[in-house]
């Protein structure tokens, strides 16, 4: 496996991990909150907006690398036998 395969394969579980993520947020199954220094805030809306931008973009970096890949494959066919 090379470095881009191993890119790519890191890609794919921070997509798997930011769905499921934001799947536990919109279901109600976690908040999250922070301390603004005059008591805990929920910010749960914010941090389902960031994992939807997180699941957009890490599903556009696996489409594009695969698209490249398959094209490069296409124009570098392994030979039999090598």
């Amino acid at each position: 496996m090379g470095k881009f395969d191993n890119q790519l394969a890191h890609w794919r579980e921070q997509h798997r991990v930011a769905v499921e993520d934001l799947g536990d947020l919109q279901a109600g199954k976690r908040k999250i909150a922070e301390d603004t220094g005059e008591g805990w805030v929920d910010i749960t809306d914010r941090w389902m907006e960031k994992l939807r931008n997180e699941v957009v973009v890490f599903a556009q970096l696996i489409e594009v690398y695969e698209k490249l890949n398959a094209r490069n494959a296409s124009r570098n066919p392994v030979e039999p036998g090598v």
